[in-house]
């Protein structure tokens, strides 16, 4: 295994630097950029490329703008060295995607908490709170028996717990017709700011937590909203 590695920074190595920012109509490759990168490969070195983007951070455009950079950046280095195309593509080290990590892990589609909770980051968010409603009637369906509760009332006792918003169904219809909506946006909202204290701060087990729908609890119920306090204050004695 090739443990050789050259890592790179886009603008001012390859690309003149701070010209483009989100526009990809104003990259330009450096001289040499293109043989540079040819040269490394052929030695045998991994190469990774990064990028410093303060205009993200300044709120001068959005991380998912510079998504048509990189496919710009890739297209001016493949044509330059057409012989290496395979070699080149998603050569700028960043995926083509508006959220990295797994770029489609699960669907995207089918979990919109998810694919919108990334775009808001930087990175794949990785969490499953809402993952069960797409599991399990996918292997209900795969096993050929029915979900062991109905959609309606999955989604009330879901909608029951996130707390403080007022219950709405409609934060768990991923349709076409209501996935830019007001709705979505509330959902997308409880669970960033349910993940990011319980989960990334207070370090409650990803997989085990939001705990909504409980086979084993009364009425099918879980803890969460309820739970998550109790837990805290047993383990810090604090509120």
């Amino acid at each position: 295994m090739n443990d050789r590695a050259v890592f790179l920074e886009k603008d001012g190595t390859l690309v003149e630097d701070g010209r483009a920012g989100a526009d990809p109509a104003k990259l330009r490759l450096l001289p040499g950029a293109s043989q540079g990168l040819a040269r490394l490969r052929a030695a045998g070195f991994r190469i990774f490329i990064v990028s410093h983007q303060p205009g993200v951070a300044r709120g001068q455009f959005r991380e998912a703008d510079l998504t048509l950079v990189v496919r710009r950046l890739e297209e001016l280095l493949a044509r330059r060295t057409p012989r290496s195309r395979a070699s080149i593509t998603n050569a700028s080290g960043l995926l083509a995607y508006s959220y990295w990590g797994l770029p489609d892990h699960y669907d995207p589609r089918a979990e919109l908490e998810w694919g919108y909770g990334s775009i808001m980051g930087d990175r794949d968010i990785n969490e499953h709170d809402f993952n069960f409603l797409y599991w399990m009637p996918s292997l209900a369906k795969i096993s050929k028996y029915d979900p062991p509760i109905g959609a309606e009332a999955v989604v009330n006792i879901c909608v029951n717990k996130m707390k403080p918003l007022e219950p709405d169904p409609m934060m768990l219809d991923f349709s076409a017709d209501n996935m830019y909506s007001n709705h979505i946006a509330r959902l997308v909202s409880w669970h960033r700011h349910y993940t990011r204290f319980w989960k990334e701060s207070a370090m409650f087990c990803d997989l085990r937590y939001a705990d909504f729908y409980n086979q084993f609890a009364p009425n099918n119920i879980g803890i969460t909203g309820e739970g998550e306090p109790k837990f805290y204050h047993a383990v810090t004695g604090t509120d």
